[in-house]
């Protein structure tokens, strides 16, 4: 079972904690790539704050972002687009209406909130304390209902990002009434947001969706990642790989342990595991 395609996740996986790609990674990207592998990026982040040292990897030619909203190809922009149905979507609008925390609604890849918190993030930014990628590819909204429901049928993503002090049963409670309504999925690459796609997007169902196009079969793929949201795709791959650090509900649903982020545990497992199945 020769891996003909890695997928990986971004933060927490394949960059450190300063937003780098290490050259141990960098490296092992580029020997995969001389493989014949073609090496993917999944990530719960929009297309506008994937951080500049990922991108520039001249290796990685697709993205699949928003996770799983979007599939792009670097030489040709975005191949597919998969938004939450208009009629769920307004559903969603209103199970969030008067919740005193930040709401996002993802459209062609930015990022609208209210304004007040954009407000934060602004002097967050200022005070060096935030990337500036947050900050440019976030738009304020004074009224942000109004501004969802009139572009309700091109939201890729809601997310709801909830205080570090806020009560977890608040955020549960949420992510319980999200799911009741039907034709979404909703996870978390935090432990203190919600992230809601269409029922038919994930970055598992677009990793099989990439893998289709390319012409790889799903026991060919490797996948990789640390948090909740690459559970789907760590479970649909032929090889799934659980970073050192994982989220406890990963690891036993990964075929393999790697190293952290922090020590270069992208390419210990693709070293690790391209030879391990080389030609099997």
């Amino acid at each position: 079972m020769a891996i003909k395609l890695i997928a990986l996740d971004l933060d927490g996986t394949l960059i450190t904690r300063d937003l780098k790609v290490s050259k141990a990674n960098r490296e092992a990207i580029r020997w995969a790539a001389e493989q014949n592998i073609h090496v993917v990026v999944a990530t719960g982040r929009s297309m506008g704050i994937v951080p500049p040292d990922v991108f520039m990897i001249p290796e990685i030619r697709y993205l699949i972002t928003s996770n799983g909203a979007i599939i792009s190809d670097k030489q040709k922009g975005v191949i597919s687009r998969t938004c939450i149905d208009e009629e769920v979507m307004q559903q969603l609008i209103k199970s969030v209406d008067g919740l005193d925390e930040m709401v996002e609604y993802f459209v062609e890849g930015v990022s609208h909130t209210q304004t007040k918190f954009w407000e934060i993030v602004e002097n967050a930014h200022r005070r060096g304390q935030k990337s500036p990628y947050y900050y440019y590819h976030r738009v304020p909204e004074a009224d942000l209902p109004s501004f969802a429901r009139k572009n309700a049928k091109h939201v890729e993503m809601m997310c709801v990002k909830y205080g570090l002090a806020a009560d977890p049963r608040v955020k549960m409670a949420l992510h319980e009434k999200v799911l009741a309504i039907g034709g979404v999925k909703a996870t978390t690459s935090l432990p203190f947001d919600c992230e809601v796609v269409s029922g038919r997007a994930g970055k598992g169902m677009a990793l099989m969706k990439l893998a289709d196009i390319l012409g790889v079969e799903p026991h060919e793929i490797m996948a990789m990642g640390d948090s909740l949201n690459d559970l789907e795709m760590i479970q649909k791959a032929g090889i799934g790989v659980a970073m050192g650090d994982a989220r406890m509900e990963l690891k036993p649903e990964a075929d393999f342990v790697t190293k952290t982020n922090q020590e270069d545990g992208v390419a210990h497992a693709i070293y690790e595991m391209v030879e391990k199945h080389r030609g099997v």
